[in-house]
């Protein structure tokens, strides 16, 4: 289907396909061999998309395992942890192995949930384990960091990205200049996600992946200065359109160029509070192209407010 999206299409399906460092693969076939004896894992990296989720999936079609997988960005609340989690791992699995509980963006569960979580931890430890995914590990409260084995997966190798993004597009019989292709790695790295819209976007338009991929700062830097010259956010969508899939880098580097621009204080320190706004909700799932365009019209309508004073 032209139509798919590259990055589930094209997920790994085993621990064998999943990009990781050498020293995850080394826990990871020791994990695989006695997963009963295995201790709980929190998974963590600043930056989304480096292959956290895709590891526990893979790990679930490996050992055949029943899996309950929450958000925890969405269901944040102690309730969350007595109802569902406690449900599950009190409960014995359907195959007479040990369940997997995953929680995905643990960093948004509450200290309460949090320590909720602990006690079921020590409990439940016969009959399931738990792995918390997280892109901020000072969030986690430190008894629950102390009952698990943390994974980073910050540093993905690049020359198994490549690789990676070459069988993709071999798969899709699309043709591909490799300097591009690495100059893609190096941008987007770690987010091996991104780099997988890249290609995609890129075969979208073009057919095949032959452009440098898009500079932001000078994007933001023409989107501002096109506004300084009395164009609204609605008139400058295809500076930007078909460009990038990364609203949240153009946004921190339009807040950038404004840190290094703006003279008027009082006026930059509006725009920060704006950019962080909006910077969440691109972190916590909103769409993030719409959180851009939203982003500029408030920017807009700041810089009318200035000009009318």
């Amino acid at each position: 289907m032209v139509d798919e999206v590259w990055v589930e299409k094209y997920r790994p399906r085993t621990l064998k396909e999943v990009i990781v460092s050498n020293s995850i693969s080394r826990f990871v076939n020791s994990l695989v061999k006695n997963f009963d004896g295995a201790p709980h894992l929190i998974l963590c990296s600043k930056i989304p998309g480096t292959g956290k989720t895709s590891f526990v999936y893979a790990l679930v079609n490996d050992l055949d395992l029943e899996l309950l997988k929450l958000n925890a960005s969405d269901e944040r609340g102690i309730q969350t942890i007595r109802e569902k989690v406690k449900k599950f791992i009190f409960t014995s699995s359907l195959n007479g192995k040990k369940k997997l509980c995953f929680l995905d963006e643990a960093d948004y569960l509450t200290d309460e949930a949090q320590t909720s979580l602990r006690a079921m931890m020590e409990e439940a430890s016969y009959n399931a384990k738990f792995i918390l995914a997280c892109n901020y590990l000072h969030r986690i409260i430190e008894p629950l960091k102390s009952r698990c084995v943390i994974l980073d997966f910050s540093n993905p190798p690049k020359e198994k990205i490549l690789k990676y993004l070459k069988s993709i597009l071999e798969s899709e019989k699309k043709s591909y200049d490799e300097k591009v292709l690495e100059s893609i790695v190096e941008k987007f790295y770690p987010s091996i996600r991104d780099m997988v819209q890249e290609c995609q976007r890129q075969c979208l338009i073009h057919g095949e992946v032959k452009e440098e991929p898009a500079d932001l700062k000078i994007l933001a830097k023409t989107i501002w200065n096109e506004m300084l010259l009395g164009k609204h956010p609605f008139q400058l969508r295809n500076i930007w359109y078909n460009k990038t899939f990364d609203y949240e880098g153009l946004l921190i580097d339009f807040i950038e160029y404004l840190k290094e621009t703006e003279k008027d204080v009082d006026f930059l320190m509006k725009l920060v509070l704006i950019g962080a706004k909006y910077n969440y909700r691109q972190k916590v799932g909103a769409h993030p192209e719409l959180q851009w365009l939203a982003f500029l019209v408030e920017v807009w309508n700041e810089k009318v407010k200035k000009k009318s004073r």
